[in-house]
């Protein structure tokens, strides 16, 4: 049995486990054993010649955060392309320059005004997205616009193309999140981000 170290993380923290709780776990238990860089198996399992490799070869996390700012109302916002594990775990990163602000629970909204449950958000990460899914779908490649009413403590999500990153025009990327975006996406350049923004 082969565990990707952040599948498993994902679904701890969906669950409530706090991260660093996690890895303290992971790293001084006895049931698991490093295999390669985030992977762990049991420990005394018999590993087949060369499906560490394999499996290693497969673990290339894609980058999900495409862009995130403030609208011109002072609402931050967060737009994220879809994978597999963020569909499957309903648990996503807060960019470092917003944790501040994100943090606490936030009813979950669509763009009817739907609920769909509850997003709680902690120590830079965000939980509670599975429902939205569960109901609504989502492929890996879609992309998901999360706005956050600090004041209401909402959430508004609206799923789609390539559209939704930037799907109001008071959407402003400030040029710190502009790097910060550009360097989750393996980009030097700030400017990747900054179509439509004021």
């Amino acid at each position: 049995m082969e565990i990707n170290e952040l599948d498993a993380r994902d679904t701890c923290v969906a669950s409530g486990i706090n991260i660093a709780t996690f890895t303290k776990t992971l790293l001084n238990s006895s049931i698991f054993s490093k295999c390669a860089r985030r992977l762990y198996c049991l420990t005394g399992a018999d590993i087949p010649p060369g499906l560490v490799e394999e499996l290693s070869e497969k673990q290339t996390p894609s980058k999900v955060l495409k862009s995130c700012g403030w609208t011109g109302h002072q609402k931050p916002w967060v737009v994220y392309e879809l994978s597999e594990g963020l569909i499957r775990s309903g648990v996503a990163t807060i960019p470092s320059s917003l944790r501040a602000f994100i943090v606490g629970e936030f009813a979950l909204k669509d763009e009817n005004s739907s609920h769909f449950g509850t997003l709680v958000a902690r120590n830079g990460q965000a939980w509670g997205l599975g429902p939205f899914f569960r109901r609504r779908g989502g492929d890996p490649g879609h992309f998901l616009s999360v706005k956050f009413d600090l004041a209401s403590h909402e959430v508004h999500l609206l799923m789609g193309d390539e559209s939704v990153v930037y799907p109001e025009d008071d959407m402003i990327v400030t040029p710190l999140v502009r790097q910060e975006a550009a360097n989750n996406l393996g980009n030097d350049d700030p400017q990747i981000a900054t179509a439509n923004t004021k």
